[in-house]
């Protein structure tokens, strides 16, 4: 009976975090309305609580801001190539720079691999960087 109960209460647990719903949900920084999917973030807490953000930016000042907030599977940026598609941040490879226009000016896009990078970093004139740096 115990099995039973310990094996419901695990099966409602939250695994990921919810979609972002484009020109529907707000980022939960600044409260803009989310509705460009290449710069998109999320973070899932413990309770499985998804919180969406418009920019990466936006997803760093609200951790910063709210520490008390348990992240349960983690944090997730928006592949700048796949709409809607989340990576977790620490294995996304980053580019920053002025021409790389996020919605609240963080100016930062993630991308699956240094491959599919490459291309936006020389273009956009852009730097190559990790999550331990833009996390500071």
């Amino acid at each position: 009976m115990v099995l039973l109960i310990l094996l419901s209460f695990f099966s409602c647990e939250p695994t990921k975090p919810d979609a972002i719903k484009l020109n529907s949900d707000n980022c939960d920084n600044c409260g803009m309305t989310i509705s460009n999917p290449k710069f998109a973030a999320v973070l899932f807490t413990t309770k499985g609580r998804t919180y969406k953000f418009d920019d990466i930016s936006c997803l760093l000042d609200y951790k910063n801001d709210n520490k008390e907030k348990a992240i349960g599977a983690g944090l997730y940026v928006s592949n700048f190539l796949s709409d809607n598609k989340l990576l977790p941040v620490e294995i996304a490879i980053y580019i920053k720079g002025d021409n790389v226009k996020s919605p609240m000016g963080g100016n930062i896009a993630a991308f699956i691999d240094t491959e599919s990078a490459n291309p936006y970093s020389t273009d956009l004139a852009a730097e190559f960087t990790d999550w331990n740096t833009i996390n500071k």
